[in-house]
């Protein structure tokens, strides 16, 4: 099963990139199923540059198959709490993400290919109260029992409509039936100003109640704009709404 859309939104405290898909910045080319619900949430998310933390209060992002290729994703409201205390909402975000070429993620042969649109709504760090968009392209291909989720994209922020380059490379690996080890490696260059790259490593559960993931990774920055290092954790589920309203049978 697909984890649930939204990456480790907690993972990402302060950056302006919408999410992906738990635990990472990046997505991979398969949607939910169609009306399929999915949550993902990240219960806890810890950021440190030079002396300075920041600690993120959950993120929550719903998915809803509208097509048997196509989902629409709400990014709801992250709330941060910095050094000094003051509370800051990040990056609420709508997204559009469709199925351009069913592969493997959707049990056929070849690789799969989607796009995504995201809509980066206004935001309460200084600075960040327009509206931005960000345009993604993601293929999805299998190689040597790896798994790889390649993203490129861009768009302009939500504060200064400053145009960017995003990408990404998602790499998973099964370790058991039920447990993945998983990396990435992504970045995004605003025009003008310097790159924002970082890597992480970490591992999913995939638990024995179905459509249920935990997670959790450890993210290094790699440029002097990240964060030195940011430490999260998470959950994904996914469940059909008219599934849990049938009266269980006798």
């Amino acid at each position: 099963m697909k984890v649930i859309v939204g990456t480790l939104a907690s993972i990402l405290l302060g950056c302006g990139t919408a999410y992906g898909y738990r635990p990472f910045i990046s997505t991979d080319a398969a949607v939910a199923d169609l009306h399929q619900v999915e949550i993902e949430m990240g219960y806890f998310g810890f950021s440190r540059t030079g002396r300075a933390n920041t600690y993120g209060v959950p993120q929550l992002v719903l998915n809803y198959g509208v097509h048997d290729r196509m989902e629409a994703v709400a990014e709801l409201n992250q709330l941060n709490v910095a050094a000094d205390n003051s509370p800051q909402v990040i990056a609420p975000a709508l997204d559009l993400k469709w199925v351009a070429r069913e592969g493997f993620l959707q049990d056929k042969p070849g690789d799969s290919v989607a796009f995504e649109t995201t809509l980066l709504l206004p935001s309460t760090p200084p600075g960040q109260k327009d509206v931005g968009f960000q345009e993604t392209g993601i293929w999805s291909h299998r190689l040597l029992g790896l798994l790889f989720h390649f993203n490129l994209g861009g768009g302009v922020t939500n504060d200064d409509a400053t145009g960017f380059l995003f990408w990404g490379t998602i790499a998973e690996r099964p370790i058991t039936k039920t447990l993945r080890a998983v990396g990435e490696i992504t970045g995004e260059n605003p025009a003008g100003g310097p790159p924002d790259n970082s890597g992480l490593v970490g591992l999913i559960w995939d638990t024995p109640k179905p459509d249920l993931a935990l997670d959790v990774g450890v993210r290094r920055g790699l440029t002097q704009s990240s964060a030195d290092w940011q430490l999260t954790a998470g959950f994904s589920y996914g469940f059909i709404p008219s599934q849990l309203l049938k009266s269980p049978r006798g």
